[in-house]
């Protein structure tokens, strides 16, 4: 129960590791019946697809196989919880330009760039998004 933010649990596979679940204690407290239904049952589901099918997109055929499976026929990828009492953390922008706009990228994209990770493109001109030299709060 180490999550905090939006996120209500996460499934964390690595080959040759062992599976870690993780959830969001306030949102569990919060929606507990609808929380251990659900929200367990979806991060286990990830863990089960793994295990039986190796690499598959996260919600595809074969987890919603898997959650069919558990009794749950109308699964989701998202939750619809009250996000009022969690913590939820705000990225600071970073200042990036094209050949035809200005764009602002969170700290997460940022840093993918910064180490060389990643690289973005403009959606309307097509070019490599270059950083400006001041960052937005």
């Amino acid at each position: 129960f180490d999550l905090t933010g939006q996120a209500a649990g996460q499934a964390v596979w690595r080959p040759g590791k062992v599976p870690v679940l993780r959830f969001n204690l306030v949102l569990a407290h919060r929606h507990t019946a609808d929380f251990v239904e659900r929200t367990v049952a979806h991060e286990v589901a990830h863990l089960v697809t793994a295990a039986c099918f190796g690499a598959t997109r996260p919600h595809g055929r074969e987890w919603k196989a898997v959650m069919a499976l558990f009794g749950i026929r109308d699964a989701s990828r998202c939750h619809d919880y009250s996000l009022d009492e969690s913590q939820v953390r705000r990225q600071r922008r970073w200042s990036y330009r094209c050949d035809c706009t200005d764009h602002l990228l969170s700290t997460t994209r940022h840093k993918r760039v910064e180490d060389n990770r990643a690289r973005y493109q403009c959606r309307q001109c097509g070019s490599v998004l270059r950083r400006e030299p001041t960052a937005n709060p």
